[in-house]
């Protein structure tokens, strides 16, 4: 059972707490939570995460380890960009930073004959949701490829040069070093970074002909021991790579780029809603978040639609979209 911040009071939380034995017996009432946490207590004591981070500085020994109670934290910033709390560390997920727009809309066509009927609306379209500084207050960044909707030039600018960023192989941890950046690493199959594993998953960015225009991407996967298994697919659409990243891995949370953005002649290149209704219905017991909406000229599907088409098919039961802003805890 996890407790998420703000939801009940911090007696109910120890009592719930208690009853799902996630706090020794003995913790009775808020004294005895805040006396555990402040001297230490041998066996692990859940504590929610802003009580976890007011109260670690107050730790005397290593050995001695205190726990929050583990609730992922997912801000829905802009577009792909996502701030996620996750095993008492914070990731910044494809950070796209310009003021609402900055850019030249993306021509999105491979035939001149056909150009994208919205290719003069600029990008972003969408204002940036949350403060910089808060979408800045991370341990690590994860971008998933370095197409400019994800890595774009206030990104570069802006992120402090020494956080470490993960990636998805050598040819974009060659661009972002040069850049400047210090602490560039290439995901493998797993790694660990302050506690929590990250697993790359394959993904592709449209069909086999898009993929050729497109180039790769991945997703990943985030694990701790306290945390539900986490799967942010990245710009993918449905196909056997998300089919067997959801079997092999059984996550709880899965999030999916759900705009339906679109290059004319090549079809879809992340996901639409019949990319969704698939995912939905094939982690039935997973919560599933639609991201990268409504942000860029050539994103199709919008939050609405999304919604409509969910309820009025069946599979709104374990569908969230959030707003730009919006924090979901689980």
């Amino acid at each position: 059972m996890l407790l998420s911040d703000n939801t009940v009071g911090r007696g109910e939380q120890i009592r719930q707490a208690q009853h799902s034995r996630h706090l020794r017996p003995g913790i009775k009432d808020d004294a005895d939570f805040s006396d555990a946490i402040r001297h230490g207590d041998t066996e692990p004591v859940f504590v929610d995460s802003a009580t976890y981070r007011q109260m670690r500085g107050q730790i005397s020994s290593v050995s001695k380890i205190v726990w929050r109670v583990l609730t992922v934290k997912i801000t829905q910033v802009r577009n792909a960009t996502l701030r996620i709390d996750f095993g008492n560390t914070r990731f910044l997920i494809d950070p796209y930073l310009a003021e609402k727009g900055t850019y030249e809309g993306f021509a999105a066509s491979v035939d001149p004959a056909q150009p994208n009927p919205r290719a003069n609306v600029r990008n972003p379209t969408a204002e940036l949701s949350v403060p910089l500084d808060q979408i800045l207050a991370v341990d690590a960044v994860i971008v998933t490829h370095t197409h400019a909707d994800h890595w774009d030039e206030a990104a570069i600018r802006l992120v402090p040069k020494r956080l470490p960023i993960f990636v998805q192989n050598e040819a974009d941890a060659a661009t972002i070093r040069a850049q400047g950046f210090e602490d560039v690493r290439v995901l493998g199959d797993r790694a660990v970074f302050e506690g929590v594993t990250l697993t790359k998953t394959p993904g592709q960015h449209g069909s086999d002909d898009a993929h050729k225009l497109m180039g790769d991407v991945m997703g990943v996967l985030l694990q701790h021991p306290a945390e539900k298994r986490l799967y942010v697919a990245g710009d993918t659409v449905w196909n056997d790579h998300v089919e067997g990243n959801l079997a092999e891995h059984a996550p709880q949370v899965v999030v999916v780029n759900a705009g339906d953005a679109r290059i004319v002649g090549l079809g879809a290149i992340i996901m639409g809603v019949d990319d969704v209704k698939k995912v939905c219905e094939a982690a039935p017991d997973a919560t599933v978040i639609a991201s990268h909406m409504e942000a860029v000229n050539h994103a199709e599907l919008t939050r609405e639609t999304l919604r409509t088409d969910s309820e009025n098919r069946g599979y709104a039961r374990n569908l969230l979209i959030p707003a730009d802003g919006e924090t979901i805890s689980l």
